[in-house]
């Protein structure tokens, strides 16, 4: 009799056994179990790559993160336990994204993707007289250039739709060293700014006159001075001065010294030394008749 009554007890549990092991299977397949389903959601970027440390939430109550690594990197499992739910999955630098009234009777697997979300970034140049209008700005990531901007009347290169990342910010304006500068975003919850300001170039300015006149068409010879005493000297540059008797060298080297030579039939000839520094120097010759 007792070994009856063990044997029905033995028949028992392994029945109540089987149909926990069967639940279990249930649930991990996805096929509703008691009134609930386990829906997997799994979070993509833009570009169809996996997105780990996703926010997913049920009905608006926070279930967990997408996980990072092995198989089910960017993928959660959640349990429905509503006819009908809304998945929301949250991001920083990413926009929320929702999948309305997910139903039980659904697939037990969806695809969320995410839009970047992204900022304006303003970019102000100066000069050390202040804004500087006319500006190239370029903003570049990874070695490529991104987008193109010229500072407006307020000196500022305005970019929109800016995401979250590493980026080099490329300034250039004739007469001015060209600057480059490393920039991070990082989060878009926010617009950005930064200022960049740009030295100017060296600059010799000379303007000839004679008797209070301007004289045009004279020959102005740039030597280095290390080489002008040189017997096979050869000048850097020659140009000749303009109607208002101008002539201007913007690619000299800063911190330089340098010859200039002014010549013009019927005036004696003219030799001036001058050390170029940063900015503009300007130089006034005056000619006599020979």
């Amino acid at each position: 009799m007792k070994k009856k009554w063990l044997l029905i007890i033995f028949t028992f549990v392994v029945i109540i056994s089987a149909v926990i092991i069967l639940n279990s299977c249930s649930l991990l397949t996805g096929r509703a179990v008691d009134a609930t389903t386990v829906l997997e959601v799994k979070v993509v970027d833009d570009s169809g790559a996996l997105v780990c440390e996703a926010e997913v939430y049920v009905n608006n109550i926070f279930k967990g993160n997408t996980r990072c690594f092995g198989e089910t990197k960017g993928i959660r499992e959640v349990i429905l336990s509503e006819k009908n739910n809304t998945i929301t999955v949250k991001k920083q630098n990413y926009l929320p994204s929702k999948v309305n009234v997910i139903s039980k009777s659904d697939a037990q697997q969806i695809t969320v993707r995410l839009a970047p979300q992204k900022a304006i970034y303003t970019i102000s140049v100066t000069d050390e007289f202040g804004i500087l209008t006319g500006a190239s700005v370029v903003l570049y990531q990874d070695g490529k250039a991104l987008k193109g901007k010229t500072t407006d009347s307020q000196g500022n290169a305005i970019f929109e739709g800016i995401e979250a990342g590493n980026y080099v910010v490329e300034v250039s304006k004739e007469g001015y060293r060209k600057m480059s500068a490393e920039r991070a975003i990082f989060s878009v919850n926010n617009d950005w700014s930064s200022s960049i300001s740009l030295n100017a170039l060296p600059q010799l300015k000379i303007k000839v006159t004679t008797n209070n006149q301007n004289v045009a068409e004279v020959e102005v010879s740039l030597y280095s001075k290390v080489e002008y005493n040189s017997p096979a000297a050869v000048p850097l540059h020659i140009k000749y001065s303009d109607a208002n008797g101008q002539v201007f060298f913007d690619d000299v080297g800063d911190h330089t010294n340098y010859v200039l030579v002014i010549k013009k039939e019927n005036y004696l000839a003219k030799v001036v030394e001058t050390y170029a520094e940063e900015g503009s120097s300007d130089i006034y010759v005056k000619l006599e008749s020979s």
